[in-house]
């Protein structure tokens, strides 16, 4: 693990019963793995606005 590697909570709201809801909880946790050994550029967040 790099020297600034990150340590990250997250909780998903999904439905474990629905298929896509699974597989996108997987991507999105999959994710954020990724950028927190850094293998991946954060992603912009939509703040609505």
């Amino acid at each position: 693990m790099s020297e600034t590697g990150g340590n990250y909570h997250i909780i998903l709201m999904i439905d474990v019963n629905d298929p896509t809801d699974l597989e996108k909880a997987n991507a999105v946790n999959e994710r954020i793995v990724d950028y927190a050994w850094h293998e991946v550029e954060p992603v912009p967040v939509n703040t609505g606005g």
